[in-house]
């Protein structure tokens, strides 16, 4: 008798093996990022983290290591919060920020500055800032961005 499709599961059980994929991928890439041996597939997973999102590179892998464990231990699906919306837009303002501070300006999105910098993402955000409002500008915008979302991640407030 053959297995039976994917689509015959049980929507527990479907969330389950999704989340261990994730879990999977999450794990092989970290240990890509750390330098082990991961073959040509894991070269290429480690590169492309690191031109995407320079030196954030390891935190997609620990989201995707986070999500993955929640779809295996809870069975069922996840909906995203506005904690997790936040969270994700902090960390975009932060890679644009530290790209900020690492890369001189008109180096935003050449190759050579990306690994170092806040990657693609960041050197890209800021690129498109700094265009927008200008290098002090771009700042400004920033940090009102990264305060925002922060308070949107943890419901603190400034007053």
């Amino acid at each position: 008798m053959l297995a039976k499709p994917l689509s015959d599961l049980k929507p527990e059980l479907k969330y389950e093996l999704y989340g261990i994929a994730l879990v999977t991928a999450a794990v092989f890439t970290l240990a890509s990022l750390a330098g082990l041996n991961t073959g040509p597939a894991g070269l290429f997973a480690a590169k492309i983290l690191r031109y995407a999102f320079g030196l954030g590179a390891p935190v997609l892998p620990v989201l995707l290591l986070v999500i993955g464990s929640r779809y295996v231990w809870t069975r069922k699906p996840i909906r995203y919060s506005l904690r997790f919306w936040g969270l994700f837009l902090t960390y975009i303002a932060g890679l644009a920020i530290f790209h900020h501070f690492k890369i001189p300006v008109s180096r935003e999105i050449l190759p050579d500055s990306l690994v170092p910098g806040g990657g693609l993402v960041g050197g890209m955000t800021l690129f498109a800032l700094r265009k927008l409002f200008g290098v002090s500008g771009s700042l400004i915008v920033l940090g009102a961005v990264a305060l925002a979302s922060f308070i949107l991640a943890t419901a603190w407030s400034l007053g």
